[in-house]
């Protein structure tokens, strides 16, 4: 498995409750709904002991228990707010770092480095569940639904495609006038106007009676192919020969 078929891959974990408590057992939080990941991305550098608190005066008195474990295992985030509860705080001035007392004893935030070096690191961490993921992305695309359709209101026609006027009056023509007729189904066509206006085109037939005469002569295969084509549709019934006495010759 390559690293973006395992980025693209689902997550899979486990939803339970628990009841979390500080290390003096003096105090204790209910979690109702917690989220098992593979491996949370969190430095052991973001866990603070009490030689960080040391460096700045306004909290060496603090008591930051020291713990094997140098791995975090476990995030609390404001679904608990009273896991976050400050019972009591200590700061110094603007921009070094503080201390608050939680139901779950003292947390230190902030810089714990006297000078910023170039080094810098950055975690992210979002633990959603595929349910709640599902309705981000319905709501997303209501909400692309909706700005398009308010952005583009009177000025894109939908992408439906709709009849025109011509098409909706020949449709009718064809459903008023279908009839079976001796095994097979006949239609009216359907003009624009009724009677039709048909000009004498007789030239311009005879022209182009006359262009394919000259092409079939030039090219016999194509001819035989026109021919045998021709065949065809009046053994079938499709065409007729016209008797001569029913040839108009008049100009």
């Amino acid at each position: 498995m390559t690293a973006q078929e395992r980025e693209d891959s689902p997550r899979i974990g486990y939803e339970f409750s628990l009841t979390v408590e500080p290390l003096d057992g003096t105090d204790k939080v209910d979690v109702a709904r917690l989220w098992t990941v593979d491996k949370l991305n969190a430095s052991s550098c973001s866990i603070p002991s009490e030689q960080d608190a040391r460096q700045w005066p306004h909290l060496r008195d603090i008591k930051l228990p020291s713990i094997s474990e140098k791995e975090v295992q476990l995030i609390i985030g404001t679904n608990v707010p009273d896991a976050l509860w400050v019972l009591e705080e200590r700061h110094g001035n603007r921009g070094e770092p503080y201390t608050i007392c939680t139901p779950l004893g003292w947390t230190l935030m902030g810089p714990m480095e006297r000078s910023i070096g170039e080094d810098c690191h950055l975690n992210v961490n979002l633990v959603r569940s595929a349910e709640a993921l599902r309705e981000d992305d319905d709501c997303l695309m209501h909400q692309l639904e909706r700005f398009w359709a308010a952005e583009n209101s009177g000025v894109i026609p939908e992408s439906k495609v709709s009849m025109s006027v011509e098409d909706k009056e020949a449709l009718a023509i064809m459903k008023q006038s279908v009839k079976l007729e001796d095994g097979h189904y006949q239609i009216a066509l359907p003009w624009k106007q009724y009677p039709p206006f048909l000009p004498y085109n007789r030239f311009m037939a005879e022209c182009r009676l006359q262009t394919l005469k000259n092409g079939l002569l030039l090219d016999s295969e194509l001819l035989e192919n026109y021919k045998a084509t021709m065949e065809q549709y009046l053994s079938k019934g499709h065409a007729r020969r016209v008797p001569l006495n029913e040839i108009n010759v008049q100009d």
